[in-house]
């Protein structure tokens, strides 16, 4: 058995710095040549001290100068003169920038993500030298400590013919199953209440720890989960997730694996069926339930459009609906579902296709007109006719208001009048019907025809309201 798993395990770690002290040359300033060069010329400090004084007076330089002198003063003279010659300066360097972890139960060091046996700080100084990229000479090394923790982090872990490897850094190490035991951060003891299947054999990638949490989700009682083969299958709106559990080695895992709809027609299939039959549908968002329906065949699309507008309207599922009856599903429709579809439906296409299923859904003048009239049943090319009727009688009165009020010229006699309320009105009418009626009367619909002849009828009374005006101001004058 092989076993690829994440855990967390809480080692002692100590952090350390490796402080290094080495010479080494840089070009020697102007100040540190001078006094390097009087440390060489002058027999003693008395001596090389009156020259500084003779030099910068009691100035700042002053003290500045006789300490260089003193630094300077420790070279031996072959020193000096190889300063003298390459104007290369020695210099103490302390290198504490380079740290590691020291791994205290497993007795290995982690530097730059490799492993070390034992504590890199007791290493030859050379080699430390060499791996920190030091050259020069080592003068002295010292180990500082930095940090100690023991805090559970989480690591790469091997199970392989009882031998375990965890991943420190960029290597797999061997480590002892007692350390492991005591290192293993296992926060479940027992998972009695878990339904599924636990096997005892975990193989393969993609394990990781069993926590609290996870198994919290996984107990959760509600109608959006199920067990396949004994794992515990959770129902999402684009994709399924199976949860194997497993215990080895007193350890509980868990995998975790998604299941993409598109393209599943099984799994579609009975994830649909599943969330029918407890009442879930409804709980997920109508373009996601219709996303999973183009996986399933066009019987089982009908019934859950079904089952959705039998309890609620809307507009998606009405849409797909309508969509499979153009595809020819076209029995067993159940009539809320046929009359959602009336409402969405705006195409002649569509309109005929439902009235074909059934033409008793309470049709109004609307639709029949978009359908064509062999269609039509006796109710309905009755109530066509009627509607045609009371149109073209309409349009013929409104013409006819029209036309008495143009051919009198009472539009030009009203201006003589007075204006007041009824004659802006007459006037504000005439501008709307004449001239408009002839170009849109023939073209427009019963509502917009209604409308018109609501103003004709107004215009009318107008027109024999201004007549008595004119008629009245004509026996005055």
């Amino acid at each position: 058995m092989r076993l690829q798993a994440k855990l967390k395990l809480a080692f002692s770690k100590e952090r350390k710095t490796i402080e290094i002290k080495y010479n080494t040359f840089e070009k020697a300033t102007y100040d540190r040549f001078l006094c390097a060069s009087i440390a060489r010329r002058t027999k003693n400090g008395d001596e090389a001290y009156q020259y500084i004084d003779d030099i910068t007076g009691d100035g700042s330089l002053n003290i500045h100068f006789k300490d260089l002198y003193d630094e300077a003063s420790n070279f031996s003279n072959e020193e000096l003169d190889a300063i003298m010659k390459s104007s290369m300066y020695p210099i103490l360097k302390i290198d504490s920038s380079t740290w590691y972890d020291y791994f205290t139960e497993l007795n290995i060091s982690l530097y730059k993500n490799k492993i070390y046996t034992g504590d890199l700080g007791s290493y030859h100084t050379n080699f430390l030298a060499q791996l920190v990229g030091i050259q020069e000479e080592i003068i002295e090394k010292n180990i500082l400590p930095k940090a100690t923790d023991k805090k559970p982090q989480p690591y790469d872990v091997n199970f392989a013919d009882n031998v375990v490897n965890v991943k420190i850094g960029s290597e797999y190490l061997p480590v002892d199953q007692g350390i492991f035991a005591q290192a293993v951060v296992n926060e479940i003891d027992n998972i009695s209440s878990y339904r599924g299947k636990i096997t005892k054999s975990p193989d393969g990638n993609g394990w990781q720890m069993l926590t609290i949490s996870a198994l919290n989700t996984l107990n959760v009682s509600d109608n959006k989960h199920y067990y396949e083969n004994g794992n515990h299958v959770r129902i999402y709106d684009k994709h399924v997730k199976v949860t194997e559990i497993a215990e080895f080695a007193g350890i509980y895992f868990i995998k975790q694996t998604s299941n993409q709809y598109n393209g599943n027609r099984k799994l579609c299939s009975f994830v649909i069926e599943f969330l029918l039959n407890n009442d879930e549908l409804r709980s997920f968002r109508s373009n996601d339930v219709i996303a999973i329906l183009e996986n399933v065949d066009d019987l089982k699309k009908r019934d859950v459009v079904n089952y959705f507008l039998q309890r609620q309207d809307n507009k998606d599922y009405a849409s797909f609906g309508l969509k499979l009856i153009r595809l020819g599903i076209t029995v067993d429709w159940e009539k809320a579902s046929l009359k959602a579809d009336l409402k969405y439906a705006d195409t002649h296409r569509d309109l005929e296709n439902i009235y074909k299923i059934d033409n008793t859904l309470g049709f109004e003048i609307k639709h029949i007109l978009k359908i064509d009239i062999p269609l039509l049943n006796p109710e309905h090319r009755k109530m066509l006719n009627k509607y045609n009727s009371d149109l073209n009688a309409k349009r013929d009165h409104i013409k006819a208001i029209v036309g008495e009020i143009t051919s009198s010229g009472l539009r030009e006699r009203s201006k003589a009048l007075k204006s007041d309320s009824d004659t802006q009105r007459f006037s504000k009418l005439c501008n709307k019907l004449i001239g408009h009626v002839d170009k849109k009367l023939n073209d427009a619909d019963l509502t917009e025809v209604e409308a018109w002849h609501k103003d004709a009828l107004e215009l009318e009374e107008l027109a024999k309201k201004i007549e008595k005006k004119l008629s009245a101001e004509k026996i005055n004058g």
